[in-house]
């Protein structure tokens, strides 16, 4: 467990405070498909036509994704894959 250390100035004294790590967030087997799509550059209209979805279902997905992860927009997304090796250059 990776502690951090917090000096208290009242009262002179060096703590450890236990680190708490946000964990990566769990993605259901669709959305990492359309994330490995997304990351390969596929439109919405490629990834919609290749699941056989619609494309508001995956504009859906997407952002649920960018929510989910944390990341601010697409960028985010790819770096993400690429992280999880769900994805790779």
């Amino acid at each position: 467990m990776l502690m951090l250390y917090t000096y208290h100035h009242e009262i002179g004294l060096e703590t450890q405070v236990p680190l708490i790590v946000k964990p990566k967030p769990l993605l259901t087997k669709r959305e990492t498909e359309i994330l490995k799509l997304i990351a390969e550059e596929y439109s919405s209209l490629e990834i919609a036509d290749s699941l056989s979805i619609s494309i508001k279902t995956v504009d859906t997905h997407r952002k649920s994704l960018i929510k989910k992860i944390g990341a601010r927009n697409v960028v985010g997304l790819v770096k993400y894959a690429l992280q999880l090796q769900i994805a790779t250059l």
